[in-house]
């Protein structure tokens, strides 16, 4: 755990008014969570289980899919874009299921 003091949440007017401004430009997007970064003005999107709701934040932000970075995990794996919107760093991180092979070759007795 960090023992840097929080800043006051004034400091955080700039993060917020970007969530707002995404909410209202962009109401017909997917549902995601948030989270606001306390220490610099950084927001993350993040979008569970939902490869086209990804690509749809992605789309409307503007985010180059080629500064994506790609985690493998054992049950899913994960995609981070970073950006900027609304003068505020973003980065937009899809939680993505791995897909299970149902036809793969029986193993030889």
């Amino acid at each position: 755990m960090s023992t840097k003091p929080f800043s006051p949440l004034s400091e955080q007017d700039n993060t917020v008014r970007a969530l707002l401004a995404l909410v209202t430009q962009f109401p017909d997007l997917p549902t995601a969570s948030f989270q606001v970064n306390p220490y610099i003005p950084e927001l993350t999107i993040n979008v569970h289980n939902d490869p086209a709701g990804f690509e749809q934040w992605r789309e409307s932000l503007g985010l180059d899919p080629q500064t994506s970075t790609e985690k493998d995990y054992r049950t899913f794996y994960a995609v981070e874009v970073p950006g900027e919107f609304a003068g505020v760093g973003v980065e937009l991180v899809g939680y993505m299921p791995i897909p299970i092979e149902h036809d793969a070759p029986a193993a030889a007795a």
